[in-house]
């Protein structure tokens, strides 16, 4: 299970993040139980993505 390995366990939490600059991702998640996510798949984003993904996160 991913959330039992070590490197797992440093990684922030996305909250704890802020501000990020890094390679825009789509990131496909499976609830496992309670706050127990599991990481299914990610892809780069598009440019229509993120074009449309920076005008909601502007309206936020």
């Amino acid at each position: 299970m991913a959330a039992s390995c070590r490197r797992c366990r440093r990684l922030p939490s996305v909250d704890r993040l802020g501000p990020y600059d890094g390679r825009p991702l789509i990131v496909a998640v499976h609830h496992v139980h309670g706050f127990t996510w599991k990481i299914i798949g990610a892809r780069d984003m598009a440019d229509a993505e993120l074009a449309e993904f920076t005008r909601w996160e502007q309206t936020r």
